[in-house]
């Protein structure tokens, strides 16, 4: 059993959590990872802890927002060591105006790890509610509108920022899908599926980035959890068709580099989707997204060749 390091007081998580300056409370957080968060779970208030750090959700510095901060929170949330009442006030927090949203529509600026780590912990919590049912289903629906809003208007889709870590838009708004996917007021529902899956996959296609950080392999996730949960095949196979046939509009309208970055990033996700589903039950699917494959790299007869 790991020991806990000489400076960490169990019985310190309360309001004088609230005055810490940042310097402080990353050096209290990097004790606690020491030892794998374990004090965390022996605490009856950690609210205070949350809200010391909820403002450094979306901190430039990489150790601080994603070893620290969000494992912190992995940590409370899914060990259920928050009050229901505490739950749906994190919530609150999470989709207001500094977090989820928190400069929706700009590039290329920090703002962006706000609002991408604002949705892993909303993933967070939509699996706590699967186990602890604090929401309510008008909360639940209104997340599925907002969850729609910020991926289709997310125009930061970086991977990795050198010197700021993790940014992933795009692989973080897959887990967020993913996780509501799976929710009981969400799952069979047809056309909750498909407006969540179709706004997800719009993101692949674009021209403005490749994707390079295994965007490709997260997308694919919430696409076979939505035929999991409901979604038809034939559905599914109908937006593939789609973003196939963007590729082929978007040839005149494009630059030889951009239509190649937009067609590369479909390719790579049709790819990573169809060796997916060779481990799942969906023959129609597989013979669907090979097919598409086909469509667009017809002039690829090596890829065809491997595939087939």
């Amino acid at each position: 059993m790991q020991r806990v390091p000489k400076g960490i007081k169990m019985e310190a998580f309360r309001a004088d959590e609230l005055q810490m300056d940042t310097y402080q409370l990353k050096l209290k957080l990097r004790q606690l990872r020491a030892v794998d968060f374990a004090p965390l779970k022996n605490e009856k208030a950690l609210f205070p802890l949350c809200l010391a750090m909820a403002p450094l959700i979306g901190s430039p510095d990489p150790e601080l927002r994603d070893d620290l901060v969000l494992e912190a929170f992995y940590v409370i949330i899914n060990n259920d060591l928050l009050t229901k009442a505490e739950l749906r006030n994190l919530l609150d927090i999470i989709i207001d105006d500094h977090h989820l949203v928190c400069g929706l529509g700009e590039s290329d600026t920090d703002t962006v790890f706000a609002r991408t780590f604002s949705l892993l912990i909303l993933s967070l919590l939509i699996e706590a509610d699967c186990r602890l049912d604090f929401m309510g289903a008008n909360t639940v629906l209104a997340l599925r509108d907002l969850l729609i809003r910020q991926i289709s208007q997310e125009q930061d889709l970086r991977g990795y920022v050198e010197g700021r870590g993790w940014a992933h838009s795009v692989a973080h708004s897959a887990d967020a899908v993913h996780s509501l996917i799976a929710h009981r007021l969400i799952s069979g529902n047809q056309g909750h599926l498909q407006n969540l899956l179709h706004v997800l996959l719009q993101k692949i296609c674009t021209h403005k980035i490749a994707y390079l950080y295994n965007e490709d392999e997260r997308t694919v996730i919430p696409v076979i959890s939505a035929v999991e949960n409901g979604l038809s095949e034939e559905q599914v196979t109908a937006e593939l068709a789609m973003m196939v046939d963007a590729v082929r509009a978007a040839k005149n309208q494009l630059t030889l580099a951009e239509h190649w970055t937009l067609r590369t990033n479909v390719k790579n996700f049709l790819s990573s989707l169809y060796a997916h589903l060779r481990a799942h039950p969906y023959a129609h699917l597989q013979e669907s997204t090979l097919t598409q494959l086909r469509n667009l790299t017809k002039r690829d007869t090596k890829m065809i060749s491997y595939f087939a």
